[in-house]
């Protein structure tokens, strides 16, 4: 999509000039309909994916950084909706790019329940999801972005937790 078409220096001055301490990347959806995706091994798509996540960090070594698995999406069969066939070997492939890319993951489809998770958000009062079987309402995306701040917090605290202490009289 878009980020092949960005001019790279730019985007990576962008990025550096901000010394970011984490890259957070999301995509998904979209990619339900690539080549790329949808013929082979899932080895063309994971290049392609490395490719592009490398434009994003390697403007700013040492940052961390995490991949953000696609939302469940919702297909109608036979007038009932379920989950988009081919999500679970998204989910796979892209886990297996943070692992190859030394990035965390965050599994937001497993946060929506897995498997049958669109539609029982779907139906949840208020919805959280859109009619098109793709998207979060409002307050679909409040609860996701909620639940990931918490993750995220989580995370920072057991980082620091568990780090090694520094040497008595270093600031950190």
């Amino acid at each position: 999509g878009s980020m092949r078409r960005q001019d790279v220096g730019h985007l990576q001055s962008e990025i550096s000039s901000r010394t970011p301490g984490l890259i957070v990347y999301q995509t998904g959806g979209n990619a339900l309909g690539y080549d790329s995706f949808l013929f082979g091994d899932g080895r063309v798509y994971k290049e392609k994916y490395l490719e592009i996540l490398g434009r994003l960090t390697q403007s700013s070594p040492g940052t961390s950084c995490l991949i953000v698995g696609p939302l469940d999406q919702g297909k109608r069969v036979r007038g009932k909706v379920q989950s988009h066939p081919d999500m679970s070997r998204m989910v796979q492939l892209q886990r297996e790019i943070a692992l190859e890319a030394k990035c965390a993951f965050w599994d937001a489809r497993a946060v929506m329940g897995g498997e049958g998770g669109f539609s029982r958000w779907m139906s949840h009062e208020p919805t959280l999801t859109w009619t098109d079987l793709m998207h979060l309402s409002s307050e679909g995306s409040a609860l996701m972005g909620e639940t990931m701040a918490d993750a995220l917090i989580e995370g920072y605290e057991f980082y620091r937790q568990s780090a090694i202490p520094a040497e008595p009289g270093t600031s950190l």
